[in-house]
């Protein structure tokens, strides 16, 4: 699939939106590059148009859920609500009640070169 060209607000948009997520290098751990979005959670305005350009770009295909993966990935459910999906919880196990499906995964961060 080929990506269309974008246009000039949605350009600035992204730009606005990178610009408040923080990098910290060597965090948690040496070689490790951390994306701390806290300030974009903190933008109301940024965090909308963030999840408003999530559902624009994932619009054109055919899903039934969206995935959030541990915490973090719950920051997602936005996005569920947008695009009218459901959300799904993705956790370790042990952490959520109730009917579940199990999975063996392999959880670790990958160190970049």
């Amino acid at each position: 699939m080929a990506f269309k060209r974008l246009d000039p607000q949605t350009a600035t948009d992204l730009d606005m939106i990178k610009s408040r997520i923080r990098a910290v290098p060597d965090f948690p751990q040496k070689g490790i590059l951390f994306r701390d979005i806290t300030p974009l959670l903190k933008d109301g305005a940024a965090y909308r148009r963030c999840i408003d350009l999530l559902a624009d770009m994932v619009s054109r295909y055919d899903f039934d859920y969206i995935a959030g993966i541990e915490s973090r990935g719950f920051l997602l459910s936005p996005l569920s609500y947008k695009t009218e999906k459901g959300f799904l919880l993705v956790r370790k196990d042990g952490k959520l009640p109730f009917t579940k499906i199990k999975r063996n995964t392999c959880w670790n961060m990958v160190r970049r070169p």
